[in-house]
């Protein structure tokens, strides 16, 4: 995926948000994300979608008790 067709499906996955479709934005933003690793406006976006569907605990690391 290069960087045009990332925009072109961070802008879906946006409108997606938009009209309350999440299940469908987060698998535009987890498919860019295999792609563009650690960038911040995509991670910001996941997060704001899992917050919507109550999954938040797929952003945070497992705790062990040490």
């Amino acid at each position: 995926m290069d960087k045009k067709e990332a925009k072109t499906r961070f802008a879906k996955a946006d409108k997606l948000f938009i009209h309350g479709r999440y299940e469908d934005a987060i698998a535009e933003l987890d498919a860019i994300e295999r792609h563009f690793p650690d960038n911040h406006r995509i991670l910001n976006a996941q997060a704001r979608t899992l917050e919507r569907l109550q999954q938040l605990h797929y952003l945070m690391p497992p705790l062990y008790a040490v």
